[in-house]
Order: structure tokens, then C-alpha cells, then sequence
């Protein structure tokens, strides 16, 4: 049986920025998805500030099943009026957000602190 090979750190809420930093490591794939998903799902429905950040900085991997989380809480923080971000993606993993056309979608800033300037 296979391990999962995502882990997730939800950072403390920032409330000077009113926001909420989620460092995802590992590999973000059906497998890791499943190991992570409630803490996930928790994360993001109690989330209610501006600023929803994903550090994507130690993600080895991404297929579809990450992807489509994704887009999920990207349309879940924007129907709530929130700015949705990843930052830091290594070059493979920016090049499948690249060949889905989602980086024209989503705030993509080099860096966390980048996100608190975006509207």
C-alpha cells in the first residue's frame, strides 16, 4: 500500500493582512488529495478573510485531482469576495497551470507578500 505524499501546514491567520497561508508539500495527486482533503475542506470553509494563499514552494507534483481542487476553492474565495493566490510553484508545476490556461485565471505573485498589494 502506498503512502500519501502530500502534507499540508495551515499557517496561523495573519490578521494584520486578513489572511490565510496554506504551504502545501509533498505531491498533490488522488492519493494525497484523500489524506488531506478534510483538513482541507475545514480550512477553506472557515476561511473568511481576503487573502487565501496557497505556497506552492515545496509541491513536487500536481495531476488532475489537484488541479480540480484547486478550482474549486479558487470559485469558492471568489464567490465570497476573497483574492485567491499561489505562490512559489516550481517551474514543472507552473508549466501545467500554464498548459491549462489557468494562470490567466488565477493570481499567481512571486511571493506572499506580493498577494496583499493584488485586488
Amino acid at each position: 500500500m502506498f503512502e500519501p505524499q502530500l502534507h499540508l501546514v495551515v499557517e496561523p491567520y495573519d490578521t494584520a493582512h486578513s489572511a490565510q497561508v496554506i504551504r502545501l508539500q509533498g505531491e498533490f495527486d488522488k492519493l494525497g488529495l484523500a489524506a488531506v482533503k478534510e483538513e482541507l475542506e475545514v480550512a477553506m470553509t472557515r476561511f473568511t478573510g481576503k487573502y487565501l494563499i496557497f505556497d506552492l514552494a515545496d509541491l513536487n507534483f500536481i495531476n488532475s485531482e489537484g488541479i480540480g481542487f484547486l478550482i474549486g476553492v479558487y470559485t469558492h474565495v471568489s464567490n465570497i469576495g476573497g483574492i485567491f493566490c499561489l505562490v512559489g510553484a516550481k517551474s514543472h508545476v507552473q508549466d501545467v497551470f500554464e498548459a491549462l490556461g489557468l494562470w490567466n485565471v488565477i493570481k499567481h505573485p512571486d511571493s506572499i507578500e506580493a498577494c496583499y498589494s493584488l485586488t
